[in-house]
């Protein structure tokens, strides 16, 4: 039986190929140069030829300190390089997983409070401005690689524009016009389950003494001054009453748009009582959480992936592909 020959083997990154033309390609032709990922050592041309005649080049155990550093500095910095769609559709791919679309997180994050809302049977529950913003701040933060997969917000730095995985696609905007899209989605899938709540406690509940219908009244009109802030319309906005509420006694008015009317009443009222340094205060804080938040996730996206390189050589070879430091 006829011994199997070994592969070519780059010297410098372990590169492996069974054809010779590739591995000139690897040497000659490589736009970018072979990372010193396995020995920080020059390639030169003895050592090319070298591998070219005898497929492989041992190289001396005497690797200092210094040069494994620059290995592992050679590999951060590659990683840095790489697109971060890419590393991102990297890493759920190796863990079979897929991005969550952001709508979806949003739900799956704050789906206690929504099912509590939704039961509409609690005295006591309040959503203040923090715990508003609060909640777009956990729906940014990617804590560990296990949550890697709900990283569905990339703040673009070069281009300014920020990118929303939703409906199963990545969506870039200008980005002010994405953080509005932002947070329609959240006032979608989280917000307007609060409002829907209050409505019903004002509007339907006949059995509320004075006080405590005040106070629901008083916490909708904060509610609307959030939604103010950022220019979200109320959900009730356009819609007749028997579309916002399914009993009670505003059901079935003559004025079949008297909720409407009354809610943008309360509306607008908070949006001509704001000043522009409430507003200015607010969108800076949500744009800073999107950004900070943005760059914090991209370490740990990075970190993940310098860890799967280290672990696994298929997934260093396919990385290194994408990053043309070797060819296909």
């Amino acid at each position: 039986m006829p011994t199997q020959k070994l592969e070519y083997q780059c010297p410098r990154c372990k590169y492996q190929t069974k054809y010779k033309s590739h591995m000139e390609k690897h040497f000659y032709k490589t736009i970018k140069p072979c990372p010193g990922s396995f020995h920080d050592i020059e390639l030169t041309e003895e050592i090319k030829q070298k591998v070219l005649r005898n497929r492989i080049y041992e190289v001396k155990s005497s690797q200092t300190h210094g040069q494994i550093v620059n290995n592992f500095n050679c590999l951060q910095s590659m990683v840095s390089s790489l697109d971060s769609y890419d590393k991102l559709s990297s890493i759920v791919k190796y863990d079979r997983s897929k991005i969550v679309n952001y709508g979806d997180l949003v739900e799956q994050i704050n789906s206690g409070r929504i099912e509590k809302f939704d039961s509409k049977s609690s005295y006591n529950l309040t959503l203040t401005h923090d715990d508003l913003t609060d909640s777009i701040e956990k729906s940014l933060i990617v804590r560990n690689k296990e949550e890697l997969s709900q990283m569905s917000i990339i703040y673009l730095q070069k281009s300014d524009k920020l990118a929303i995985y939703h409906d199963d696609g990545w969506d870039e905007y200008r980005f002010e016009k994405g953080v509005k899209m932002l947070m329609e989605i959240h006032q979608r899938y989280y917000f307007e389950s609060y409002e829907k709540y209050l409505i019903h406690k004002i509007y339907e509940e006949t059995n509320l003494d004075a006080y405590t219908r005040n106070t629901f009244v008083v916490q909708l009109n904060d509610y609307y001054k959030y939604l103010a802030i950022f220019n979200l319309k109320p959900y009730t906005f356009g819609k007749t009453n028997d579309e916002i509420v399914d009993r009670g006694p505003y059901r079935d008015l003559d004025n079949s748009f008297y909720l409407y009317e009354h809610t943008k009443k309360l509306y607008d009222e908070e949006k001509e009582n704001l000043t522009k340094a409430e507003i200015r205060k607010a969108e800076r804080n949500i744009d800073n959480l999107i950004k900070k938040s943005t760059v914090s996730n991209i370490e740990c996206l990075n970190k993940a992936i310098l860890q799967l390189i280290n672990a696994d050589q298929e997934f260093k070879r396919l990385t290194m592909e994408k990053a043309g430091m070797i060819q296909k």
